[in-house]
């Protein structure tokens, strides 16, 4: 049966650690082997193209129960068994083939898990189960889906065990995509070994287990039971207005035949959906058992159509008829544009030559010779025989020759304008149109254009006509343009400048590039080849510029631009500052010029002062730095300019008295320096008496001697004593004073 259309199991967009929210769908089989011993299959399918979701797991757990009522199955701990059943395969599944369309990239993966187990004949049922979460949260029928799990189970009814009843399996997984608005056509059939009867029909899915991680995690409502947990198993809890008996929107709805299972369906809308199957099985009307399966049907609109036929043509004349054209060649080139590619088999092209002959190729791209001109019916045909065919009628026109063809002629020293001429050959009709393509932003629908170059080089010009049947030719030449400019146009952005001074030539003349050679001479012995150069004139006078032009084809030009530069001369600046160096005590000084060939001068302080006189005298601040600019200016109106700096010293004044009275009268009672001690450093004094005992000792200069020894304890007595002082002026100068004091009372 034709399947115009595609299924999907799935897909999942994020997961938690251990809720493996990427299970699209699974079921459980048996055999019966004798004597009590069955094997199981169970079938586990997951989205593999489901980004940061676990794998499949690499064990099973399973639960084994025996009863036939809540009561008798109890709970976790009343299982006769519990298997941890390693996984025995995995694999991808491979996208079926689909006649003509082409569904999305979809990736689905199955684990098959395979145990065996001894279950002795009883006149109770056994249920052999798994559980695990979590579902594809994104499903569209079905509610928190990301948190519901699913469960796989088998019951092996008293009836089954009595016959060693082996159950119908499912063994191939529904197809990856649906195509929304196409109708779907699934055989959704069981294999069943013993000649039962199958009834197939919809059903809910079961679910089980729960998102409790952690510690509950192996419990009934944990991510993964161990072992899975007794019957009774609750339903999916489907989203309104979904159903068990409609779990997909279509129209008509989703419906399965319950003798054969073919699933038929036209969906209507895009989304995710759990589909669930049951299958009863009957032998001589007794029934034996059920069985479950669910899947995931991804329903989407991204399907394409398969066959497209198409040719690269010069004209469509429909959805598929195409019309070729070849100008002045009966061996035609065909080219085949259909698509896609990969899903067509076969190519086959037929041409009536009207002759009694008719021109056939399996090639994908022929060459087909005609015989004449004219125009001849053909058919591309894709896929002939198979399932998916298309076909597209071809014409081809085979036409009298066009050739585009063109001249040109200009002076190639003068910038001038190029003439061209058409010299297009049509050998049938006339050319009605010509498209020029002259320079990167020129153009021309004239048969004979006149063009000037704005710019030299390597043009490439090219000529497309068009004649009454259509044909189109084009041609291009290369033009070797480099004349040299009429006329040599110069812009020095200075004409008169002071000494040393700098131009800057700017040439305006067109055409020219670097390919151009140059050479400029500024009449001071300077050259240079640049384009557009910069020189500076050192000295003063009148120069006369020249430049001269070469092409790469050899057309040369010069112009001799007389007397363009005038340098005028710069008066020299200089002073001195008398004296050189000042302090607090003495801040004035004069300034003496010393400039050459200058009439007035002005002077700059670093302070905001500012004097024009030719010497000045000014007063320097308290300490620090000044900072003295002079600008000297000739007749030319030309200036010169030079700093200097004046540093400001403090002066340091030391003196001391030869005698003083400490006699307690409040009249001279202490040896005190006086004088200015701002800028003092390292100061020291020391006093001994005239046995060279030192009695007194100090570094700070406004500290007072008052007679004592180290200034406490007993008066000294009268008498002469020795003194040095030392200390370390503003500019680092060591200064010492000797002398003698006399201590009177």
């Amino acid at each position: 049966m034709a399947k115009n259309t595609l299924l999907l199991l799935l897909t999942c967009f994020g997961f938690l650690s251990l809720e493996a929210r990427h299970i699209i769908g699974g079921a459980m089989s048996y055999k019966c082997l004798g004597k009590g011993d069955y094997e199981f299959t169970l079938r586990m399918y997951r989205d593999c193209n489901c980004i940061g979701c676990p794998p499949l797991d690499v064990e099973a757990y399973i639960g084994i129960y025996r009863c036939n009522s809540p009561e008798q199955c109890g709970t976790q701990a009343s299982a006769i068994g519990s298997l941890n059943v390693p996984r025995t395969s995995i694999r991808n599944i491979p996208p079926p083939e689909y006649p003509c369309l082409v569904p999305p990239d979809v990736c689905v993966e199955e684990g098959i898990y395979i145990f065996r187990f001894n279950l002795p004949l009883s006149d109770l049922s056994y249920h052999v189960s798994y559980q695990r979460c979590c579902r594809d949260e994104t499903m569209t029928n079905i509610s928190l889906a990301g948190s519901t799990g699913v469960t796989y189970t088998i019951e092996i009814t008293p009836e089954a065990q009595k016959v060693c009843n082996n159950s119908p399996e499912f063994s191939i997984i529904p197809p990856t995509v649906i195509c929304s608005n196409v109708t779907l056509y699934y055989e959704h059939k069981a294999t069943e070994t013993d000649g039962d009867s199958l009834v197939y029909e919809l059903c809910a899915p079961l679910a089980g287990a729960g998102n409790t991680n952690g510690q509950g995690a192996f419990s009934c409502s944990g991510t993964s039971p161990r072992p899975a947990c007794p019957p009774p198993y609750a339903a999916l809890n489907y989203r309104f207005p979904y159903s068990a008996q409609s779990p997909v929107a279509g129209d008509p709805p989703l419906i399965i035949d319950p003798q054969t299972g073919l699933i038929t369906l036209y969906p209507s809308a895009i989304g995710r959906f759990a589909v669930g199957v049951c299958v009863r099985e009957y032998r001589k009307g007794v029934l034996l058992g059920k069985i479950f399966r669910d899947f995931q049907f991804n329903i989407t609109n991204g399907c394409s159509p398969k066959l497209s036929p198409d040719v690269k043509e010069d004209l469509k004349i429909d959805e598929k008829e195409f019309l070729v054209r070849s100008c002045g060649s009966k061996l035609v080139h065909l080219i085949n544009e259909s698509t896609p590619v990969e899903v067509i088999k076969q190519v086959r092209w037929n041409f009536d030559l009207k002759t009694g002959k008719t021109a056939q190729s399996f090639d994908w791209n022929p060459f087909i010779q005609f015989p004449d001109t004219g125009r001849y019916q053909g058919k591309l045909i894709l896929n002939q025989g198979f399932e998916c065919a298309d076909s597209a009628k071809i014409w081809v026109h085979v036409l009298p020759l066009l050739k585009a063809d063109f001249s040109f002629a200009y002076d190639t020293c003068t910038a001038s304008a190029v003439k061209f001429t058409d010299r297009s050959i049509a050998n049938s009709k006339f050319i009605r149109e010509w498209t020029w393509n002259l320079d990167d932003k020129a153009s021309s629908k004239v048969p004979n254009p006149s063009y000037r170059f704005l710019s030299p080089g390597v043009k490439v010009v090219s000529l497309t006509v068009r004649d009454t049947n259509q044909c189109v030719s084009t041609l291009s030449k290369p033009l070797r343009y480099f004349p040299v400019p009429p006329l040599l146009v110069i812009a020095p952005d200075e004409v008169e400048l002071c000494e040393p001074g700098r131009v800057v030539f700017k040439n305006l003349s067109s055409p020219i590039d670097t390919t151009y050679k140059i050479e400029w001479k500024f009449g001071d012995g300077g050259v240079s080849r640049q384009i557009s150069p910069t020189h500076v004139y050192n000295n003063d006078g009148l120069y006369s510029v020249s430049l001269k032009l070469v092409s790469p084809i050899g057309c040369l030009t010069d112009t001799l631009f007389k007397n363009l530069i005038l340098v005028k001369p710069t008066p020299k600046a200089a002073f001195v500052i008398d004296p050189p160096e000042v302090s607090n005590v003495f801040p004035d000084f004069q300034l003496v010029d010393q400039s050459k060939d200058a009439v007035s001068w002005l002077w700059q302080f670093g302070d905001g002062r500012e004097y024009t006189d030719h010497n000045p005298s000014a007063s320097a601040p308290e300490l620090g730095t000044l900072s003295i600019t002079q600008f000297a200016y000739n007749n030319f109106g030309c200036q010169d300019s030079v700093v200097k700096i004046l540093k400001t010293y403090p002066e340091v004044r030391y003196f001391l008295p030869n005698a003083f009275t400490p006699n307690g009268d409040s009249v001279n009672d202490e040896l005190r320096a006086v004088g200015i001690f701002e800028g003092m450093r390292s100061f020291n004094i020391n006093v001994w008496n005239r046995w060279g005992e030192m009695v007194y000792q100090s570094i700070n200069p406004e500290e007072t001697w008052n007679g004592q020894k180290f200034n406490q304890g007993i008066p000294l007595p009268v008498g002469v004593y020795t003194v040095l002082v030392t200390y370390l002026d503003p500019k680092e100068e060591r200064k010492e004073y000797r002398g003698f004091v006399t201590l009177i009372r």
